[in-house]
């Protein structure tokens, strides 16, 4: 019997809850859930259920596979990475012995043993330890652990003997281990590599079609790590049994979480039905996107033998799973979107860093962003390379407006914000939104700062347009002139002028034809000339722009 704690659910409460809303709007019966429900639940509470705690993932998977548990009656039910989320898989689980390490972070175990034991008294505890942890297996002891086991004496013959005298312990708990493999546990052992452990007769007898497709996503990566996978193993079964029951006279297929956050298909086929298998498969996973928006699924080429899958997974799973960042409106990706373009632009990060020092920061935000443009284009980084390197250069950038402006109370508010949303960028495109938001505000902030640092050249820059102003002057010229940055130039102008520096320069010619008019000595046609422009026509009409009449009405009103 399932018990259920205080006010908290069952795990079978949670599950038929679950269920009832996945076929709200299908033919199954609520008598046939329960009875689904009930025979999953049976199969599970016939063997010992054991929860791993430990925040190495290597350890963990080292103890899932050091021993072949469910053939020795046990089962992994769940792990967990500190005690905190040990504390939420136990009342989930309701496991029967915790493996457990003692220095963790978030929540040690001496924490958790003390919490455990108070609230769940019949579970075994084993402790696991170093030498150097000596002390604190002695407090764990006095706290009603059962037994413990030192990490490096480790072994399968150890590990087991220890869980099974602490099996022993649970009154009304029955152990019975199993003659044969299931599909479950051998492609739990091949996907963590341990296939040589399985006798090839098994592998026959277990998978008796000639292709292997393999599936899968990371809940993690997708959702976040506070997401829980039982949830979304809980709909992806209900629609790999409905979309496969059909296909049962050409395939099997199995589902299984291989670690805490990925959870993986294994479909055993006749080659004949591939396109009904790959179908069906689409299936799936497009009914599973509109319940869990923005899910994806990695769906690898068909392969011939079952051990092929262990490379597939280890190797590309997590590359394939990742392009959803590339590609966030697919909700399955197959393996032709792997990436194989190693990058053809190399970031010249002497340059950018020497724009920086000399704070031409418009130079150094368009290199940057040229870079990050052509880089998601190419694919050629996977999310957490490209975000760190944007992350990176960023921060270059504030560091060195740091350095200049050391006044500014807002740069503090600013990093936090840039960091933020880089992190928080779900795709390519928002990655690219986040730098164009942090590179604008960057210009901003230094063409501020440049403006009152650099009041003495602006000076000199204006004063020469006003004694050169009947020459053919432009930005860049002035630019060139001062030795000063032309973004900033024309950022100044625009900021002072309506129209920019072609505003600026335009007042100053007329109003010094204003003053050659005024003093009525020289033909209107020289003046043209004498203030800098060459056509009469396109002086008159700027001349009528800038005082509301033409340069003779002008003449004959001042005379």
């Amino acid at each position: 019997m399932v018990k259920s704690t205080g006010d908290q659910w069952s795990p079978l409460h949670k599950q038929f809850i679950e269920l009832m809303l996945i076929n709200a709007n299908q033919t199954e019966t609520i008598h046939q859930i329960c009875i689904r429900i009930y025979q999953k639940e049976c199969e599970s509470f016939m063997k010992c259920r054991i929860l791993i705690v430990e925040d190495e993932y290597l350890l963990r998977q080292g103890i899932k596979n050091l021993v072949d548990w469910e053939k020795e009656g046990f089962i992994v039910a769940g792990e967990a990475s500190n005690g905190a989320e040990a504390l939420e898989q136990a009342a989930l689980l309701n496991p029967h012995i915790v493996i457990t390490d003692i220095v963790m972070p978030v929540m040690n175990g001496i924490d958790f043993i003390s919490v455990i034991k108070e609230r769940y008294p019949d579970i075994e505890i084993i402790v696991l330890s170093s030498y150097s942890d000596f002390d604190y297996v002695r407090t764990a002891m006095k706290n009603g652990v059962n037994d413990y086991l030192l990490k490096p004496a480790l072994n399968p013959e150890i590990l087991l003997e220890t869980v099974k005298k602490a099996a022993a312990d649970i009154d009304g708990l029955d152990v019975t281990a199993d003659s044969e493999y299931s599909c479950e546990i051998a492609v739990r052992k091949i996907l963590s590599g341990f296939q040589s452990e399985i006798p090839d007769s098994e592998i026959s007898r277990l998978f008796i079609y000639d292709r292997f497709i393999i599936a899968g996503t990371d809940i993690s990566y997708i959702f976040g790590s506070d997401e829980p996978v039982r949830k979304h193993e809980t709909i992806l079964n209900e629609m790999m049994k409905k979309y496969f029951d059909n296909l049962s006279f050409c395939s099997k297929y199995v589902c299984v979480n291989p670690d805490s956050k990925s959870l993986v298909i294994v479909v055993n086929f006749k080659k004949a039905f591939l396109s009904d298998i790959e179908n069906a498969l689409k299936r799936v996973f497009s009914e599973i996107s509109k319940k869990y928006k923005g899910s994806c699924y990695a769906v690898f080429r068909p392969v011939d033998r079952i051990y092929k899958i262990r490379e597939l997974y280890s190797k590309h799973f997590r590359l394939l799973i990742e392009q959803h960042f590339y590609f966030p409106e697919r909700y399955f990706i197959t393996s032709d979107y792997l990436a194989g373009n190693t990058g053809s632009l190399k970031f010249n990060f002497a340059n950018f860093q020497s724009s920086l020092d000399m704070m031409c920061f418009d130079e150094a935000s368009e290199m940057l962003s040229d870079y990050v443009r052509i880089t998601l284009a190419e694919r050629s980084m996977n999310e957490f390379e490209i975000k760190s390197f944007v992350q990176n250069a960023v921060y270059n950038m504030i560091m060195r407006i740091e350095e200049s402006e050391s006044k500014n109370e807002n740069l503090i508010s600013f990093k936090q914000e840039c960091f933020i949303r880089i992190s928080d960028a779900k795709s390519a495109d928002k990655l690219f939104e986040a730098l164009k938001f942090i590179l604008e505000n960057c210009c901003q902030m230094v063409f501020a700062n440049s403006i009152s640092a650099n009041s003495k050249t602006i000076n000199k820059i204006l004063d020469y347009i006003n004694v050169h102003y009947n020459e053919p002057l432009t930005l860049k010229t002035l630019a060139d002139t001062f030795n000063f940055n032309y973004y900033y130039l024309s950022s100044y102008f625009a900021s002072h002028c309506s129209e920019g520096f072609s505003a600026y320069l335009n007042k100053v010619r007329i109003n010094k034809a204003c003053e050659l008019l005024r003093k009525g000595i020289m033909p209107i046609s020289e003046i043209c000339g004498a203030v800098g422009y060459t056509d009469h026509s396109y002086f008159t009409k700027v001349f009528k722009k800038f005082t509301g009449v033409t340069p003779k009405q002008f003449r004959s009103g001042s005379a």
